[in-house]
């Protein structure tokens, strides 16, 4: 597929004990979903310590239990504001440009929160076997209808499917054009999950665009929350 050049997709991973992790998971994503046009900035998490795991990892924010019964309210908005600044900093590259985020897991609930926060600022979101921190902030939706992509699995033991079906029906209720997707998997990304992105950012993103080459940021740590 042919994506208009203008395009960044801002993509956050899930926890993750090593940065072998991370490409384990980046590439396949970039190699499915990768098309002349596209930006893609894969930042870093930093290492902390995961209450849940016990043990660093390299992650967004704390995680002490998979529901939302002990949410690190802090680290959550901490790095929402790192990734406020990145989408700014893609926005000044150029004042046209589409800025998509999408993330997995402990990633994709940073997207939401992110980009439900940043509203016209952030033109798609992409959030992949996850569900949002704090369905009860969110807020009607702008007449821009920012589209959103959700994919979750029906056995997932992690983020349950009932947390993520939830997710949808609250977007779905305060005016958000979602797209819910279901796999019959646990907590993973699949072909199938990659090939109705590809699609979906095809019908919202695709423009005729000729010369264009696709770019990939460096990774780097862009936030460092406290341990």
């Amino acid at each position: 597929m042919q994506i208009d050049r203008h395009v960044s997709v801002i993509a956050l991973h899930g926890l993750a004990l090593s940065e072998e992790e991370v490409e384990q998971t980046a590439s396949p994503v970039e190699e499915y979903l990768g098309a002349p046009g596209v930006r893609w900035i894969f930042p870093r998490a930093p290492k902390r310590k995961v209450t849940i795991l016990g043990c660093e990892a390299l992650a967004w924010y704390d995680i002490a239990t998979y529901d939302r019964s002990c949410l690190d309210v802090e680290g959550i908005e901490s790095a929402t504001e790192e990734i406020r600044k990145a989408v700014h900093e893609e926005r000044m590259r150029d004042p046209e440009r589409k800025v998509v985020l999408m993330g997995f897991s402990q990633g994709g609930a940073l997207a939401l929160n992110a980009g439900l926060q940043l509203k016209d600022e952030v033109d798609g979101i992409v959030a992949l076997a996850t569900a949002l921190p704090f369905p009860e902030n969110v807020k009607p939706a702008h007449d821009s209808g920012m589209p959103v992509f959700l994919g979750h699995g029906l056995l997932d033991p992690t983020v349950p499917y009932t947390m993520g079906r939830e997710t949808h029906q609250v977007l779905e209720a305060q005016g958000y054009e979602t797209e819910w997707h279901t796999y019959l998997c646990g907590h993973t990304i699949t072909r199938r999950e990659l090939h109705n992105v590809s699609d979906w950012m095809r019908r919202h993103f695709l423009q005729d665009s000729k010369d264009v080459l696709v770019e990939r940021e460096p990774a780097t740590e862009v936030c460092s929350l406290p341990n």
